[in-house]
């Protein structure tokens, strides 16, 4: 069995990432052997965002905060999340 511990995963920056979508991320779904479910850790440094708004169509995704604060925008608003809050 394989495992990584997200603790410890080293995300990787893209120095072309427009200015405030400046996120590391280290995708380790394949590492753990996942063919149907994918899985990263996105490090976000203050004030930036993965991307402007991210929505997946026919699959569900889950966001953990690990550390720090997060907020996350939905039809409704935005919410602001802390550490260890899960959302789907």
């Amino acid at each position: 069995m394989e495992r990584v511990n997200i603790f410890r995963v080293e995300a990787e920056f893209d120095d072309t990432d427009p200015e405030g979508y400046g996120a590391g991320m280290a995708r380790f779904g394949p590492s753990i052997g996942a063919a149907l479910l994918g899985g990263t850790v996105y490090e976000l440094p203050p004030g930036t965002s993965i991307c402007p708004y991210h929505y997946e169509y026919g699959d569900e995704e889950w966001l953990l905060v690990l550390d720090g604060k997060a907020a996350v925008r939905h039809p409704e608003g935005e919410d602001e999340l802390e550490p260890g809050d899960v959302l789907c």
